[in-house]
């Protein structure tokens, strides 16, 4: 799956997380009218293999195309279609309801190809989650795009329709928090709103910790929300994996240890990983320096390795002070120069192994 998952992180964790139904069903359930979600049985959302949509379509991968049926009898549950789309910024220019119609055609083209003996359409329901930064300014119905002041008699050879608006951009964190939704949709959605400014939400995060709690508990909780963790490291503009490590420790507290150090390890690799793209770039920067007098090439490689070295020490040293961080052990002033002046990876590794198992803090430092 994750070859066919977006590149975009915007687009990447909004697939990853509503392209499951459940998901996906608990978000319509909240954002269509009543009446409308009366009639629809989301209990048995499908979502739509990417074979279903022609190529030009496929391009759009932060698309999500849903199928269900109308309740009643059988022989009148009609197919409706359900087009969840995601924007990370506004739509330039006034003609976006211009491309959903065409999304929309081709939808309906593709429809007819694999049922030609049908006799009419499904429903399309647009729904549009957006947490760009400027306001929301597109015009609320596709007809509203005609200049029909002059003659209004000619609105009825216009075509026709709107859609539902999710406006992460104009809804306050509270509000969000209160919304009768699933946990995964729940945290996803405060994620897609404020994971852009990281120190927002860091300090938002407390507030939070009960959101946090419930998803970690459910089936896939601890994947979703390393997903959102990633999401918050690549797109936040001041992301420090110390402090994130930290904070979750703080949030889940100590009676979630086995939790706290499951995700202290996950993000150690995270933090890890981008230790050594930051290495790279830093030793490529010092090699070309010192290639001038030595020799450029013999220069980037000796920084790039001395970069990727540094990377992985730091890593290793934020995890373990953030695991007695959580565990609740208190370092001394000794204790604490003896682990940042580590410079022995494999000293660290084992340090970190004891911790997780360990019942006090001298077992850890224990020959």
């Amino acid at each position: 799956m994750s070859k066919d998952l977006p590149q975009n992180p915007h687009d990447r964790v909004v697939k990853e997380i509503f392209s499951n139904p459940a998901n996906a069903a608990s978000e319509l359930q909240f954002l269509l009218p009543p009446a409308i979600v009366q009639q629809l049985d989301l209990s048995n959302l499908k979502l739509q293999p990417g074979e279903f949509i022609d190529k030009e379509l496929r391009a759009r991968q932060s698309d999500l195309l849903f199928s269900t049926k109308l309740k009643g009898p059988k022989n009148k549950q009609a197919l409706v279609y359900i087009l969840y789309e995601h924007l990370s910024s506004h739509p330039r220019g006034p003609f976006f309801l211009l491309r959903v119609l065409v999304y929309m055609v081709r939808i309906w083209e593709q429809f007819i190809e694999q049922n030609p003996k049908a006799k009419q359409l499904p429903v399309i329901v647009p729904v549009i989650l957006y947490h760009g930064a400027r306001r929301w300014q597109v015009v609320s119905h596709f007809a509203d795009l005609f200049d029909i002041e002059a003659s209004p008699d000619m609105a009825k050879y216009l075509p026709n329709f709107t859609y539902e608006l999710d406006n992460l951009q104009a809804t306050q964190e509270q509000e969000l928090k209160k919304r009768a939704v699933l946990a995964h949709v729940k945290a996803a959605l405060w994620f897609l709103k404020s994971a852009r400014n990281g120190q927002q939400l860091l300090q938002q995060m407390e507030q939070w910790g009960d959101v946090l709690h419930t998803l970690l508990q459910k089936p896939s909780g601890t994947d979703a929300f390393m997903t959102l963790m990633r999401y918050y490291i690549s797109v936040s503009s001041d992301a420090k994996i110390e402090q994130v490590q930290a904070q979750i420790a703080q949030v889940l507290g100590p009676k979630n240890q086995e939790g706290v150090m499951t995700l202290a390890e996950s993000l150690r690799k995270e933090g890890e990983r981008l230790g050594l793209l930051k290495g790279r770039a830093e030793g490529k920067a010092e090699g070309e320096a010192v290639g001038r007098a030595k020799g450029k090439a013999e220069g980037k490689a000796e920084g790039k390795a001395e970069g990727e070295a540094v990377g992985r020490l730091q890593g290793e040293i934020r995890a373990l002070l953030t695991l007695f961080d959580a565990r609740g052990w208190r370092l001394t002033r000794t204790q604490q120069q003896k682990i940042r002046m580590c410079s022995d990876l494999s000293v660290l590794e084992q340090w970190l192994r004891k911790a997780a198992v360990a019942s006090s803090l001298r077992e850890v430092f224990r020959s």
